[in-house]
């Protein structure tokens, strides 16, 4: 079945959400169910809870608070960025495009519409996630502008919940189970250097700020900048800030594991990592010093610290390893959490809180479904579910294997580090309901077919490559002939090989240069 009929009739029915008002008595209910966040992961786990059969789920009370007023999350524009200290609601920005075709980003046969470029920008997935939440009728679940401020478990029984609508507090409210789904791009992670103050208060022409705030490159115009990560943003960034100011550095950590969907910035000067700042100059762990006179700008494209504020059993501390058992963040890894997804504190039931979209390095709408069913089973089905001391057990040794390979589980925090790690890990979720759920799994996994289909498989051996093809279709403008007439999932797999197969062709005397598995090298 073709779910899209034309494109106008998508951008139609996707403008349709409304806002809902909250239940006045969600512990009336047999089973009661609080999801925060309307992004791709609150909604992964909404329609996952939707999915358990009718008889399973009668009479429960399941909630999506959302504070804004779309579903989205950081696909979601904002009109007016405030400035700093006050955060932004998302960092998207009005050039950003996705750094993953779409075909591989969507849920579980739901593609994008006809004639959707096939690395889109911000609209066009925020749109998708509209008409996602319509589409299936997730829209009455939701209540939008409504912020939960804070989330306790009291008397080992149930969750007690605080929300403001519109900056007005409502009654509290209490659910049996919560599900963390609110992202962990927001609060920016802001790297100290010795120098820094005297730097920045030795010229009133320079500044420093985190990408959280970056939206258009003409600030920057005649500007000398130093944009320091070498993540998704920070190349992005540095290639659209190039093109106007005086000068770009990179600089970030040229042995870094990262993944690499883009190639190196070729107008930005390499430089590594920073070590400390001069009143007059920045010097880079190299010992080269950069002198800045005029003015200068460092630009933070360093990541966000992994925090929850309004989660209280959710404790922050620099430190966390294997003795840590109390819910705890050290800003970059969350523990003890089986499979990245359920709480493990001692003092929660085991499937009273679950993050949603906590793993990096993955595809997140299909993964984030998967952790969904997982979770909806968990609920559905507590039984299911080993000993918390066997989960435990699990969490640990996943995590040994990590540091045995040398890399620190706590500092990598939820990466899925590994070629074929990402997929593994939404079967494994899969796998595990089939053999332990007592409840039916939706009819498209019933017959045992592989969640990950083989198309989605075989596309990461190239992903590489292919946003390299797309580039150059662009610049011949012969993208739209590539993707003319592509609807279901099937026709846009045949869409992404066909371009890649042209692609090798057109650049055949240059292919032995174009290694096709760098992003699985670069995934460790």
């Amino acid at each position: 079945m073709r779910v899209f009929r034309s494109a106008l009739q998508w951008v139609l029915s996707a403008s349709s959400i409304v806002p809902h008002c909250i239940p006045t008595d969600p512990a009336s209910s047999p089973k009661s169910i609080a999801i925060v966040g309307a992004g791709s992961g609150g909604l992964a786990a909404l329609k996952a809870l939707l999915d358990l059969p009718q008889e399973t789920r009668r009479d429960w009370q399941i909630d999506l608070f959302e504070q804004r007023d779309h579903v989205g999350g950081i696909w979601l524009a904002q009109t007016d960025t405030p400035s700093p200290p006050d955060l932004p609601d998302t960092p998207m920005y009005p050039s950003l495009r996705t750094n993953l075709p779409h075909p591989t980003m969507t849920y579980p046969h739901f593609p994008y519409p006809p004639m959707t470029a096939l690395y889109p920008g911000y609209s066009a997935v925020q749109a998708y996630h509209e008409h996602f939440a319509q589409h299936y009728n997730l829209t009455p679940y939701i209540h939008f502008s409504h912020t939960v401020v804070n989330a306790s478990y009291h008397q080992e029984t149930h969750w007690t919940i605080e929300i403001e609508l519109n900056g007005t507090a409502l009654p509290e409210q209490r659910y049996d189970h919560l599900i963390v789904a609110n992202g962990h791009n927001h609060y920016p992670h802001i790297p100290r250097w010795d120098g820094l103050e005297m730097w920045l208060s030795s010229s009133g022409q320079r500044e420093m700020h985190h990408s959280l705030w970056y939206r258009e490159p003409d600030r920057y115009r005649n500007h000398t900048v130093v944009v320091v990560g070498n993540g998704d943003s920070g190349r992005d960034i540095a290639m659209h800030v190039s093109k106007v100011a005086k000068k770009v550095y990179h600089s970030y950590d040229n042995n870094t594991r990262e993944p690499v969907f883009s190639p190196p910035v070729p107008s930005a000067i390499y430089k590594p990592r920073i070590s400390h700042l001069t009143n007059s100059a920045i010097v880079f762990t190299d010992n080269t010093t950069l002198s800045t006179s005029g003015p200068t700008t460092i630009l933070l494209a360093t990541g966000y610290d992994l925090v929850v504020p309004f989660l209280s059993p959710l404790a922050t501390s620099p430190f966390v390893d294997y003795s840590t058992i109390t819910l705890t963040t050290n800003r970059r890894y969350i523990r003890p959490l089986y499979r990245h997804v359920l709480a493990l504190d001692p003092e929660l039931p085991p499937n009273a809180l679950a993050f949603i979209g906590l793993p990096m390095w993955v595809a997140t709408a299909p993964s984030d479904y998967a952790q969904g069913l997982f979770v909806a089973h968990a609920i559905a089905d507590s039984a299911m579910l080993s000993s918390r001391e066997t989960m435990l057990l699990e969490l640990e040794n996943s995590e040994r294997a990590l540091e045995a390979q040398g890399i620190d589980p706590f500092f990598n925090g939820h990466r899925l580090q590994g070629r074929t790690r990402p997929v593994d890990y939404q079967e494994e979720f899969i796998a595990y309901l089939r053999a332990n759920s007592s409840v039916a799994l939706p009819p498209f996994l019933a017959d045992g077919r592989p969640y990950v289909e083989r198309w989605r498989r075989d596309v990461r051996q190239y992903i590489f490559l292919l946003k390299k093809a797309w580039a150059r279709a662009e610049e011949l403008g012969l993208q739209d002939a590539f993707i003319r007439g592509a609807v279901t999932e099937e026709e846009w797999a045949e869409v992404m090989e066909r371009l890649k197969e042209w692609y090798v062709q057109e650049e055949e005397d240059r292919l032995p240069t174009i290694s096709v598995l760098r992003v699985e090298d670069n995934e460790g």
